[in-house]
C-alpha cells in the first residue's frame, strides 16, 4: 500500500467517516484539508498534518476520532512533524495561535488546552499551524452558518505574511 493508503486505511478503522463534522462527515474534510495543502504547495509533512489536524479532537470539534494513547501510532504513520503538528493543531486553544499575529513577535507560542502548559513554536511551526488553519477553516467555510465564517476574517488578514502565497490567493477568492 501507499503511504496514501496507509494513512487512509488507518483514518477509516478509526471511524473518521462515521463522525458528522460539519454537515459532512470528518473523513471528508479530513481529505479536504489536505488537498487543499496540496494545491497550496504545502510540504509534505504539512499536508500529512493537515489530513490528520483534528483526530484528537480540537477545541471546536470535541469529537475525539483517535485516542491520544494511539499518538505513538500516528507518529509511526505520518511521522514526528507532522504528528507534532496535527496534534499542537488539536490540543491548542486557537485564540493563542492568534495571539502571536498582533504584536510583531519573533517567538511564537500556544497554549494546551489540556494541560494549559504554553508550547513554543518553531517560525516553521506557526507559519505549517497558520496553513493548516486557514486549510480548516476554508475547506468547510460554506457548510457552516455565515456568523461563524466571519469570526476569524480578522485574523485571517494578520495570517497573510505567514501563509503559502496560494493560501493568500484562496483566502482572496473567499
Amino acid at each position: 500500500m501507499t503511504h496514501q493508503e496507509d494513512m487512509l486505511a488507518f483514518l477509516a478503522a478509526q471511524g473518521t467517516d462515521a463522525l458528522d463534522h460539519s454537515e459532512a462527515d470528518l473523513l471528508s474534510h479530513l481529505l479536504g484539508v489536505q488537498g487543499l495543502l496540496q494545491q497550496w504547495g504545502a510540504r509534505e509533512v504539512v499536508c500529512d498534518a493537515g489530513l490528520f489536524h483534528s483526530v484528537y479532537g480540537t477545541e471546536y470539534f470535541t469529537e475525539i476520532a483517535v485516542s491520544l494513547a494511539l499518538r505513538p501510532k500516528v507518529q509511526a504513520l505520518i511521522g514526528d512533524e507532522a504528528e507534532a503538528l496535527a496534534h499542537a493543531f488539536a490540543t491548542m486553544h486557537r485564540e493563542t495561535l492568534y495571539d502571536n499575529l498582533f504584536d510583531g513577535r519573533t517567538e511564537y507560542a500556544i497554549r494546551s488546552r489540556l494541560t494549559e502548559a504554553t508550547i513554543p513554536l518553531t517560525g516553521q511551526q506557526f507559519r505549517d499551524l497558520c496553513d493548516i488553519t486557514l486549510a480548516n477553516w476554508y475547506e468547510q467555510r460554506l457548510r457552516v452558518p455565515a456568523e461563524i465564517r466571519s469570526l476569524t476574517a480578522l485574523e485571517f488578514h494578520y495570517m497573510r505574511p505567514y501563509l503559502l502565497p496560494a493560501a493568500c490567493a484562496a483566502l482572496d477568492a473567499a
